[in-house]
Order: C-alpha cells, then structure tokens, then sequence
C-alpha cells in the first residue's frame, strides 16, 4: 500500500494546481510527512550529496528573505500560499528516486 501513495500525492498535487490551492497544500503536505517518516537519513545523505539538490534548497529561502523587505505583508502571504507548495518539492525529491520507472509512468498517464 505505501509504493501506492506517492503516486495517488503526486496525481492529487497536479489536480491542486490546475483546481484547487487546499488540494495542492493538503497533497504537498501529505507528500512531505511521508518523505520525513520514510526517507529521514538516507533523504539527509542525500541532499548532502548532491550539489544540485543543495541549490534548490537555497531557492526555498530567497521568498522567505523577501519578507523583510515587504510592505504588504498580506500581499506578501497571498503570494507565498501559492509558491509554498512547490518550493517544498526538493524535500520530496530522496521519496520521488524511490519509485520504479513503471511507477512514474503510471502516475504521469
């Protein structure tokens, strides 16, 4: 059942993005507590390793820098709602090399 759920996430997290933000949020959230629970160590050994995987890291912290610069913090919300999902992608990238290639096709059709 667990090889099941990240493609059953991934399909809910493209349906959040043409549908609905709370469906995006809630798969993308979902996606990330099964990343933590399942890929702790072997994630962290990972992302060390791989100087691209660090990069994306650093991309998840330029909007968060932006908010001290920002005047209309609830503007500035409005914003991060809909980027926040999709800058937490590269936490979810050690679960995503697990899946078999049969498995990706599936999710993708």
């Amino acid at each position: 059942m667990s090889k099941h759920i990240v493609p059953i996430l991934i399909v809910l997290m493209f349906a959040g993005l043409f549908w609905s933000r709370a469906l995006l949020s809630m798969s993308i959230a979902a996606l990330i507590v099964y990343a933590i629970l399942t890929e702790r160590k072997e994630g962290l050994r990972e992302i060390r390793a791989s100087r691209w995987l660090q990069g994306l890291m650093l991309l998840f912290i330029i909007p968060f820098v932006s908010f001290f610069w920002s005047d209309d913090k609830m503007k500035w919300w409005e914003v991060m709602q809909v980027k926040l999902p999709l800058l937490l992608m590269p936490f979810c990238i050690p679960v995503f090399r697990k899946l078999s290639d049969v498995t990706r096709k599936q999710a993708l059709a």
